[in-house]
């Protein structure tokens, strides 16, 4: 069994600016206090993400029902892949966690394997869309 103690972490923002392909397997993604993460969002010339078995590390003082959050957030982002839903780093029952996916100019995307479509996703999948606010 992999030790989740002897990850790779990833701070809560990757300062990365002309990073543009990204793969992390097996890495601990560090939550704030609020049990959100947001690493992506500084990258501004990434294209090709991949997210595989990674772990949401919460703080030891964040409460067991707060719902956990990995935010990929990316202006640029066009290629996504999530292989293994996420998990978090927590003994026993734990808060909930989910991805929010913010990628405008996203073109494709694989969820364990497949290519995404809304009818093949599992009931632990819930797909929002959202159109950008007109302000």
């Amino acid at each position: 069994m992999y030790d989740v103690k002897r990850r790779t972490r990833l701070p809560k923002h990757l300062d990365l600016p002309a990073l543009k392909n990204l793969h992390l397997d097996s890495v601990g993604i560090q939550a704030d206090d609020s049990g959100h993460a947001e690493p992506f969002s500084t990258c501004t010339e990434l294209t090709n993400l991949y997210i595989d078995e990674c772990v949401l590390v919460y703080p030891s003082s964040l409460p067991r029902e707060v719902e956990g959050k990995l935010n990929v957030t990316n202006a640029t982002l066009s290629n996504l892949t999530i292989k293994d839903a996420l998990t978090h780093k927590r003994m026993g029952p734990g808060p909930n966690y989910k991805y929010v996916i913010s990628t405008p100019k996203l073109i494709s995307f694989t969820l364990n394997g497949s290519p995404f479509w809304a009818s093949s996703l599992s009931e632990r999948v819930k797909v929002e869309l959202q159109s950008p606010s007109m302000t």
